[in-house]
């Protein structure tokens, strides 16, 4: 795998080119995915400059692979090039690298209650609401 980079935004893999913010954060993101909007929620409490990369899941750019090969959203680049997926591991990544904005307690406790709260959201909660926006009611 040949991987280059210029100053423009955008990384060259076996001939191939994704876009992303030169030396900052990029989301690549579905508009409709509640999880995703998470992620953009962290960025616009903690004040981070960003870009962002709506990405439509059913049809997906070609050079998205290349970004993360499962084809899913809440996806960020980091200015140092790591890719991070999962949008919950994003904000924990957000809240670890902005800790004066508060995001997430401090506290071990405190941490681990809010992941006990959001995995009951995740597994009780989101697929009713899930159904309700598809059902359009």
């Amino acid at each position: 795998m040949n991987i280059s980079s210029s100053s423009s935004s955008r990384v060259t893999i076996d001939g191939v080119e994704y876009p992303y913010e030169k030396d900052g954060y990029t989301i690549y993101c579905n508009r409709l995915c509640f999880l995703d909007q998470r992620v953009l929620c962290a960025f616009k409490v903690v004040g981070a400059p960003h870009s962002i990369i709506h990405i439509n899941v059913y049809n997906p750019p070609s050079w998205y692979a290349l970004v993360n090969p499962p084809l899913t959203t809440g996806v960020l680049r980091t200015p140092d090039g790591t890719i991070l997926n999962d949008s919950m591991t994003i904000v924990d990544y957000v809240a670890d690298s902005f800790p004066s904005a508060n995001l997430m307690p401090h506290d071990a406790i405190g941490r681990a209650q809010l992941r006990m709260f959001v995995e009951l959201f995740n597994s009780r909660l989101s697929p009713y609401i899930f159904r309700i926006l598809m059902s359009g009611s």
